[in-house]
This record gives C-alpha cells, structure tokens and sequence, in this order.
C-alpha cells in the first residue's frame, strides 16, 4: 500500500474538490423514483449523489426533527436526527453552528459524525476536526478528517502527513477517503470504505427528508408517480364517488366498468350502485375476468360490514375459487342459508384453520344449530377453534361465555393468546367491544393497536390517542393503513396533519391510498392531486366522475377555476370533457354563464352543451 507521506495531497483533494463536491450538483426530474433506501450500486449511488441539493426551507423539517412538536418531531431515533443535522449543514445553516459544534463533541456517535459532515460542508470547524482527528477512535478520527476534505481546508496535506505519522492505523480510513475524492467511480480503491458508504447514505437520507432530488421533493416524486399510476388513481378517487349526490354519476359510473373495467371500478360499484352491480352482472354486460376483482369486492364489503343488498353479488363469489370461503362467511352473517350450507361441512374437517373459519361464522350467524354446535367446539383440540367457539357465545350475550372470556384474559398462555387474537379480528360485536375496551389498558405494541382500532367504529368514540401515536411513530403494513382509516372519519386539524405527515409513504400503497382518500375527503392539496388526475386524463367517464366530485366538493366554481388553469398540455378532448362535467352538473343555466366567457367554438363550450342535455334526461 502506498503512504500518504509521498503523495502531493493538495493538489489532487483540491482538484476533486472542485470537480465533484463544489458547485450545484446536476438535476435531472425525468429519472425514476430511486428506492427509498437508495440503491444499492456503487454507480447508481454516485449518479443519486450528483442529484441531490439542499435549501433553506428544507432546513425547517429538519429542525422540526431536532426540536419540534406533532408528527414531524421530536424524533428519537439516531438516524433521522443525524440525516437532520446534516441538512442544517448542508442547506449553509449558519445559525445551528453552535448546536452542530456542540452535537460533534458531546452527541451520540451517529450524530457526532452527521454533525461533523456538516460543518465540513459550512467549511467550519477546523480546530475541532483537528482535535478529533488527533485523539478520538478511529471511526471518530476519520469522520473528523472527511470534514475537513469537506472544508476544503488550506492545511489538509500537512495535517494528513503529520496525522499519519503519529496515527498509522488510520491509514486505511485516510487512503480510503483519499481515493474517493480523487476518483470516485473505483469503490474497488477503498480500502476502508466505511466513512464513505456513511457519508453517501447520509446525503441520500437527508435529502429524502430534507432537500431536492433532481430537483423535486422526494414527496413531490413519490406524488408524481403515484398520480402516473392509473390503478392508484382508481383506487383513490372511485370510493368518493359514494359522496356524489347527482344521478348522472352512476350512470358514468356504470358506463366505466363495461368500457374499461378494472378490480377498482367493480369495487366502488360494490359501494355506489350495488343493485345496478346486480342487474349488469344478470344481464352478462360484464363478467370479471379473474379472482382479483372478487377479491377486491369482498374486501370492500368485510372493510364495511355486509348488508342485504349484497346478497346477490356475494352469492356469484361462492363459485369463485380464493374468495368463495369469504363471501360464504358475509352471506351466514345476513342470514343467508347459502353461506352456511357452504361453510357447515367444514366444521368437521381435518384442517383446523378451517374449522376455526367456519366457527368463526358460525358465530356471527343466526344458526339454529349455532348454540349446540358452538358448546361442542368449545372442546376442540385446536386453541383457535375454542377461542372462536367463545367469541361466538360471547357476541350473542351469554353470560357464562363473558365471564369465562374476562378470566381467561387474566391469564397467560395459548388459549388467551388465540383467544386475543380472535377477539381482535371479530367486527361490529358490542359484547367484543366492551370486553376489548375493559382490557386495553393491560394490552401493549401491536395488540394495544389493534384493539383500538377494533373499538375506533366510524361513527363512534374510541381510543384515537392509541391511533395517532402508533402512526406518528411510524408503523405501516395493513394496521397502518387501518389506523389511516379509522382517523379519517371526521378527522381532527391534528389527525389531517398528521395524515399528511405520513404521506406519501414509499411502497406501502395500502396506506398511500387510504390516506390518499382521506386527504381528498377534507380537499387536502395531497390528495385533490389525484381528483385533478382523474379529471385531466382519459378515460371520459372517469374524468366527468371527477368533475362530479370536484363540484360536489367545491361547487361548479371549482370546476370552473381548473377550466381557466388547465394544464398546458390540454387537448381539446380534454377541455371538452370539463365542460361536459359543468353542462351536465349545472345545467342550462351554467351553460349561459359559460357562453358569455368563452368563444362559441370553444371545446369546453361545446362539452358544457352536450352536458346539460344530458343532464334533462334525470
């Protein structure tokens, strides 16, 4: 291995320093999202880097990280705080130099070396990298000698010779953040890659929290390719349809399931117009092509609680394998014999999970034979089918099955922990509820979530506090998205900031779109994004649908607002279908309105006519 002693250190750091640390770093708003760790190749890491910039404003979410109050911060988590510090320095934050000087000498080590990187890029510090560089460990010396390449500063090459003199062990460090300086496309030169590897995941983190990408927010790009991404867009926009009061929109509706179906558009059927669902499903308009688009309907309907107008469509998913299970289950709970007669032999099977199933059902029913056979299973071997036998009796109100259920949760062991987990996934049970509600407060981490979102029924009081806590601390997956839900029901100020906190969350599409929605049902900007989506883009009903809600939220100003700032872009088609949307939301009237703005060729003039005889046949 080469020493640095023979090496002209000055003249090869400053010239790298000038090629690829100063100046403004490249952007370019046409790359792909990376992933949200960054990638994982050397190349593509550097190419991310040359991205990334900093700004004052960005500086604010940083402090609020450090030192503010809801669902930005404080944090106390090591890395968040030291990717903050490290845009104060990177954003030329002057006024934190006593708190980046302070974190460098006394904080967590993470911090101290995040603190250190950023005073390097203030070109600020130097006594003390010189300091660190000399006496501390040597993950501590060589974050403090990268900040002082970071500095640019004037006395680096005799500091490095000297340093390695008294220092050898730090060689490797040194040679290492040498080579990446001088040539950073060879990570096959670092020896001693550590501090570097640190360095570009901290940028990235910081500037993903903090800064610009190309150019763009990370939520700004995360926001541009999920409003790119016309399933989302469904996904999001389509239940608010159940909101809109004017008749037309069914139709529309209707019309956008059998001209361009999607597991989407059949869901929000489900919810708007179940019984017309019904009569295009008789009259084979449309048939699903797969399993996905059941699945999505029963989904929609578990999520709300079955009703009888589901009967029919619930019964075409008996034949569908995947989802036939399920839909039997939501029949038995509306009393509809079909289901159980699809479920009852199952209750007699080898398999346990479905026999616990069919107990589960059994239980939610009304059954005659539902009180007999539940005593009976109450003796199975399996724990998940006893736990789901007393649920059963539990739900219906026998005394004797509510104070078994109270003394088994006193306990420990296997069957109070299947019984917990049953409690937890039965809905729209009183006696459940009150049972979960009595022991919440015994409850901790995942099961305390989940009880309170149990108990927290639209509509109803609940323990939102639990809610709101665990999704400010982050938690994501299916009881994240649960936890979206239940705070958009009549969602307080706090609960929509915190809403918006927590969107966009990369990869986690269920959560994206349930908060999608909810930002949308309160005309958030995060969420109208997607309504604007949905009503500049093709296809025509889905975008008339979207000038439908838009105006319902807003009023026909609303709509007219986004004709006079239409996207650049904008087609006559485009323009054509808005006014169709004011024609047939509005009528004559708003058609005369219109006339006396617009020229009488104009393609949004000719839509808003063709709308309003639309609207004469409702």
């Amino acid at each position: 291995m080469h020493s640095f002693r023979y090496w002209a250190l000055p003249l090869w750091l400053f010239a790298a320093l000038v090629l690829s640390l100063a100046g403004a770093r490249a952007q370019d708003r046409a790359q792909p999202l990376p992933p949200r760790e960054g990638p994982s190749e050397w190349s593509e890491r550097l190419a991310l880097d040359r991205r990334l910039t900093f700004h004052s404003l960005g500086s604010r979410t940083a402090l609020s990280v450090l030192d503010g109050e809801g669902a930005r911060g404080p944090s106390e988590v090591v890395e968040d705080r030291a990717a903050a510090l490290y845009a104060l320095g990177a954003a030329q934050v002057a006024a934190e130099r006593p708190r980046l000087e302070s974190v460098a000498r006394l904080g967590p080590e993470p911090e101290r070396r995040a603190a250190l990187y950023a005073l390097g890029e203030m070109g600020l510090g130097e006594p003390l990298f010189l300091q660190i560089a000399r006496e501390e460990p040597p993950e501590m010396a060589s974050a403090a000698f990268l900040g002082l390449v970071l500095a640019r500063s004037r006395s680096l090459g005799t500091f490095a010779a000297e340093l390695l003199g008294a220092r050898p062990e730090l060689e490797a460090h040194v040679a290492s953040i040498g080579a990446f300086v001088r040539q950073p496309g060879e990570r096959a030169a670092l020896v001693q890659p550590d501090r570097v590897d640190e360095y570009l995941d901290l940028r990235w983190r910081a500037a993903r929290e903090h800064g610009l990408i190309g150019g763009q927010s990370w939520r700004g790009l995360v926001l541009r390719d999920l409003a790119d991404d016309e399933t989302f867009v469904d996904e999001v926009v389509l239940p608010s349809l159940a909101t809109v009061r004017h008749p037309g929109a069914r139709d529309h509706l209707a019309s956008l399931l059998v001209e361009h179906p999607s597991p989407s558009v059949f869901a929000a059927c489900m919810d708007v117009l179940p019984a017309e669902l019904e009569r295009i499903l008789s009259a084979g308009l449309f048939t699903p092509p797969d399993a996905t688009y059941w699945d999505r309907a029963v989904a929609a309907i578990e999520r709300r609680g079955p009703a009888a107008a589901d009967s029919e469509v619930l019964t075409r998913a008996l034949a569908v394998e995947g989802v036939a299970r399920r839909a039997a289950a939501l029949l038995a709970e509306v009393g509809e014999a079909s289901g159980w007669l699809a479920l009852g032999p199952d209750l007699a099977s080898p398999d346990a999970t479905r026999r616990a199933f069919a107990a589960r059902a059994l239980g939610a029913s009304e059954e005659p034979t539902r009180e007999a056979e539940l005593e009976r299973l109450a003796l199975d071997p399996d724990p998940r089918v006893r736990a789901a036998a007393l649920v059963g009796r539990l739900r219906h109100g026998e005394r004797r099955a509510t104070e078994e259920a109270r003394d088994r949760l006193t306990e420990e062991g296997v069957d109070t922990a299947a019984l917990v987990a049953e409690l937890l996934d039965v809905r729209r049970a009183p006696r459940v509820r009150a049972l979960l509600e009595e022991f919440l407060p015994s409850f901790s981490g995942e099961v305390r979530l989940r009880a309170a979102l149990s108990l927290c029924l639209p509509g109803r009081i609940g323990p939102r506090d639990v809610v709101r806590e665990a999704l400010a601390n982050g938690q994501t997956g299916p009881y994240g998205a649960a936890a979206v839900r239940v705070l958009s029901d009549t969602p307080s100020q706090e609960e929509i900031d915190l809403l918006h906190a927590v969107f966009p969350s990369a990869g986690d599409r269920a959560l994206n779109a349930e908060a999608a929605r909810a930002l949308l049902s309160v005309q958030h900007p995060s969420g109208t994004i997607f309504l604007r989506a949905a009503l500049w883009r093709a296809p025509w009903h889905r975008s008339v649908l979207a000038g439908h809600l838009l105006a319902s939220q807003g009023g026909l100003h609303a709509l007219l607002d986004e004709l006079d700032s239409a996207p650049a872009g904008a087609s006559s088609r485009d323009l054509r279908r808005i006014g169709f949307a004011i024609g047939s939301w509005g009528g004559p009237q708003q058609v005369e309105v219109l006339a006396r703005r617009r020229p009488a060729n104009d393609p949004a003039l000719q839509g808003a006519y063709l709308g309003a005889l639309s609207s004469r046949t409702y």
